[in-house]
């Protein structure tokens, strides 16, 4: 139903779904904990209840994990470049051969529809023209590398201008 309102697909399903699982883990978690608190108050031990309660706890553990790393995959989707074509400029997206208006621009400079690219690096992690491998994480240090270098360049041209300058007062 959201994706017919969205007229595309919807990217925060999966974490809905993920959402509506934990729900469902925890109300199962808390049952089983209330029959076995139930048996134990009236003096039995049930050992078979309490192999339920530690694969509801796995269960979720599993979803949370689950959660959280989807989460985490579409933040990083999202602090990718955004490309916006321009009039008279056409750009197409090889995984579904559309017209980009607003796309997502790869390390490797190739650019793709954000919900394309999702379901693409579901399945494989490397450019889907170039085969070159996509580290989400790896753009953002780079650009933090290269804006430190920069700096450095900055303090390094401050230092030379200040020996410089010495040496001119030196030899007045």
């Amino acid at each position: 139903m959201a994706e017919l309102y969205y007229q595309e697909q919807w990217l925060e399903k999966k974490f809905a779904f993920n959402c509506v699982n934990l729900v469902f883990d925890l109300c199962d978690f808390g049952l089983n904990v209330r029959v076995f608190l139930f048996v134990v108050s009236r003096g039995a031990i049930p050992i078979y209840l309490l192999g339920e309660v530690v694969d509801n706890l796995t269960r979720l553990g599993t979803s949370m994990i689950a959660m959280y790393k989807w989460r985490q995959f579409i933040f990083k989707l999202m602090k990718l470049q955004d490309i916006h074509a321009e009039e008279g400029q056409e750009i197409q997206c090889c995984i579904c051969l559309g017209d980009i208006t607003v796309g997502k621009k790869l390390g490797c400079s190739h650019v793709f529809h954000l919900v394309c690219l999702r379901a693409w690096l579901i399945e494989k992690s490397e450019c889907p023209t170039c085969r070159s491998p996509i580290q989400l994480d790896q753009q953002r240090a780079n650009a933090n590398q290269a804006a430190d270098l920069n700096q450095r360049r900055g303090n390094n041209n401050r230092l030379d201008r200040m020996m410089q300058d010495r040496v001119n007062q030196q030899g007045n």
